[in-house]
């Protein structure tokens, strides 16, 4: 393989992880946020369903001034109808587990998608997973769990098998959009997939729960933001995926219960323990090793 050539795999694979990062930073913005509208009155899936409208609008706009506009790929239909699914998946699930387990242990379970996609991507992607590799994953998440510290003491299989629900289909997500997002314009992925997650969480909210919208500037003001972090964060989560693979953006988007934790500390004056703190150095060690590890991988190809 020429220099060249490698060189231009490695700048993609950077520009990937630069993308994962990016969106690790706004949607882990989004679980204080969230919080603060939650405080104010606001429903979970009100705002979720919401959030899916918002971006819907603003992807359509984009398409709008895109030179492929609304053209539907009738061939990738299906893999568009199932990536509309994980996302309502992912977020149904996530949503529903926390009814019943501790948001802690929620996302810990959640995050075991990282571990998943590890799993997978020798058998979807067909690309090897090395010991190595795998030990940087379990680092992370070793540190995640250290970071998260949830509570086992109120365990309920219903709110476990809901975080796993959508543990897995946001290994699906990340897997199907991949193949989408190299063959179409990906604001047009992006905007049927949150339409598909609209009707279906729609549905689910004029069925099993009603509107509650948050009261007061603040409230209000979070409920703006949390539209624009996901936006902002799911559009790098794709465009992560288009460059640097579902393995290599997992393993980055690690870094959004941290950004979580960080920003609940600056902003709602919660305290950080000392495990806390390990767990986040770990989870940094994991990116840093991941990166050198994969720096020293390019330089041997280019020799």
């Amino acid at each position: 393989m020429s220099s060249s050539s490698g060189g231009e795999r490695t700048a993609t694979l950077w520009a990937g992880r630069s993308a994962a990062l990016v969106s690790a930073l706004w949607l882990g913005c989004t679980t204080t946020l969230a919080w603060l509208v939650y405080d104010a009155g606001g429903a979970p899936m009100t705002l979720v369903v919401l959030r899916f409208f918002f971006a819907i609008g603003f992807f359509a706009l984009m398409l709008r001034f895109s030179s492929d506009g609304f053209r539907l790929p009738r061939q990738d239909f299906g893999r568009l109808l199932v990536t509309g699914l994980a996302i309502s998946g992912m977020t149904l699930g996530y949503m529903s587990s926390v009814a019943y387990i501790p948001v802690s242990l929620a996302a810990l379970i959640f995050f075991t998608f990282p571990l998943m996609i590890a799993a997978l991507t020798p058998w979807v992607d067909r690309l090897p997973i090395g010991p190595g590799q795998i030990f940087v994953f379990v680092l992370a998440f070793t540190g995640l769990a250290m970071t998260l510290g949830p509570d086992l003491g109120n365990l309920d299989w219903r709110g476990v098998a809901w975080a796993l629900f959508a543990a897995v289909s946001i290994t699906c997500l990340l897997f199907q959009s991949r193949t989408l997002m190299t063959r179409h314009d990906p604001y047009l992925v992006l905007m049927i997939a949150n339409l598909v997650g609209l009707i279906v969480c729609g549905g689910w909210l004029v069925t099993f729960g009603q509107v509650q919208l948050p009261a007061g500037t603040l409230g209000f003001a979070a409920f703006i933001l949390v539209g624009i972090c996901y936006i902002l964060g799911v559009t790098f989560q794709f465009l992560a995926v288009r460059k640097a693979g579902p393995a290599d953006s997992a393993l980055f988007m690690n870094l959004e219960p941290v950004v979580s934790v960080v920003l609940a500390l600056v902003v709602l004056g919660e305290k950080l323990s000392w495990p806390q703190l390990g767990g986040i150095g770990l989870v940094l060690a994991a990116l840093v090793l991941s990166s050198l590890s994969r720096r020293r991988m390019s330089r041997s190809v280019q020799d």
